[in-house]
């Protein structure tokens, strides 16, 4: 029987679902079975965390208090091109930019990830 560590790849990602789509459409014979493998196990990753996590932990998330600002704590890391993670912390919270744009952008990203979740669903997270 093959097991997972036999075809998964030591990289791991996510393949937009109008690409496996495009793929089982225009693909090889192997181009659309590994497209059609990737859909189920993405489908059974799905419904392994929903089933790990129970109904009722939904209900206690944590959420922003009324009176309570929310506050982000970014940290941006660099591996420097290695494997080493986290790598050297480049940029914290409050910090000034540091003029090196993937750094600056992660930064930015992250801010803008933690707005959403605050306005929109009412989470410091």
């Amino acid at each position: 029987m093959e097991t997972r560590s036999q075809w998964c790849s030591p990289i791991q990602g996510a393949v937009p679902p109008h690409l496996l789509d495009a793929i089982k459409l225009r693909g090889s014979k192997a181009q659309r079975e590994m497209a059609a493998n990737i859909e189920r196990e993405a489908e059974k990753s799905r419904d392994d965390r929903q089933a790990a996590v129970p109904a009722e932990a939904y209900l206690a998330a944590p959420l922003i208090a009324p009176e309570a600002a929310p506050q982000p704590k970014r940290e941006v890391y660099d591996a420097r091109g290695g494997a080493t993670l986290p790598g050297e912390l480049v940029r914290e919270e409050g910090e000034d930019p540091t003029g090196d744009a993937a750094v600056d952008d992660a930064y930015d990203g992250c801010g803008a990830a933690y707005e959403l979740y605050a306005d929109v669903c009412k989470r410091d997270s």
